[in-house]
């Protein structure tokens, strides 16, 4: 019963008849909903678990009803931190659009073109955008709430900028197939987490911001993107988070590792660069730890919860 809901669901929001009928019919926060329920079944339904961290660290800070996993209700988005799931679910969306996970949305021909487009709404506030089971209609919906909760230091439009600027280059470097450097792949991590971080720190209510925590967009990016499941899944696509300076050094170019992605376990200068990217994480966090003290719950909470599954492995080093 539960997957023939989750199936109706996604076929209702992918269904083009239905659009015109929900812009005469449902109320924008109930359109809302049900594109981040249709977005949650789709990650679910690609990588099982595999975000159940984020989303369930999204959903207790933001005080999200949990019946609302069990029946399509707008109560959704209404909880003390209204804007922290929306946000998460249309970065999300874009990041696999760049990663090829999937398609462009109808009406674009690149990329560059969707994440233009986004960055005018960003800039007028979408106020020529349509009710709709859409990126652009999440992203207006987004911008709205965001701008109600950040501060007067806080420059929302500059992040969600920012942050589609570096899925570009994401999507550049799938296609292109580019090999990063170490720095690259370092400041590239700073946009694509780093940005994110600061939105979510807004949109939860929290007083701290990125730029007290930089460490975590470090720790998030290179642990992940060194792990031998997520070099399997991301090599055959061209995706290749391995520096160009450790993968010349290997004997391996990208195109083979794509054939064979399983080279990258057992070649010893890829191993010691997986090795050394924990030992750096694992000093990161340390560091980091030291600054959460000062924050405050929810921000300790946030970076507790994100970062919880990577103690043992830190705490297990040689």
């Amino acid at each position: 019963m539960l997957e023939a809901a989750r199936n109706s669901l996604s076929n209702f929001a992918n269904d083009p008849r239905t659009h015109e009928w929900v812009a005469q019919h449902l109320p924008d926060e109930y359109v809302e909903y049900l594109i981040t329920e249709n977005k949650y079944w789709e990650l679910e339904r690609r990588a099982p678990g595999k975000y159940t961290v984020l989303l369930n660290t999204l959903n207790a800070l933001s005080n999200f009803n949990p019946l609302t996993r069990f029946y399509i209700g707008p109560a959704s988005s209404q909880g003390i931190s209204p804007a922290a799931l929306p946000s998460y679910k249309w970065g999300r969306w874009n990041d696999d659009i760049a990663d090829g996970h999937l398609p462009l949305p109808s009406g674009y021909s690149s990329y560059e073109e969707l994440v233009q487009a986004q960055k005018e709404i960003i800039t007028s506030g979408g106020e020529d955008v349509v009710k709709g089971f859409t990126i652009e209609f999440l992203l207006k919906r987004v911008i709205a709430k965001l701008e109600r909760v950040q501060k007067r230091d806080d420059n929302v439009g500059e992040d969600l900028s920012v942050f589609l600027d570096a899925m570009q280059t994401e999507y550049l470097r799938r296609v292109e197939r580019k090999v990063s450097t170490s720095q690259e792949l370092s400041d590239l991590y700073a946009n694509s987490f780093g940005r994110p971080h600061n939105i979510m720190l807004i949109a939860l209510g929290s007083s701290a911001r990125e730029s007290q925590i930089r460490e975590l967009s470090q720790i998030l990016g290179r642990r992940y993107n060194c792990e031998g499941g997520s070099l399997h899944e991301d090599l055959p696509r061209g995706i290749c988070y391995i520096p160009s300076e450790v993968l010349s050094s290997s004997g391996f170019s990208l195109d083979e590792l794509m054939q064979n992605p399983s080279f990258s376990d057992t070649n010893p200068t890829i191993q010691e660069w997986v090795s050394g990217e924990i030992r750096d994480c694992s000093g990161l966090y340390d560091t980091l730890s030291e600054k959460i003290e000062d924050l405050d719950w929810r921000a300790r909470e946030y970076v507790g919860r994100l970062t919880k599954d990577m103690i043992p492995r830190f705490n297990n080093l040689p």
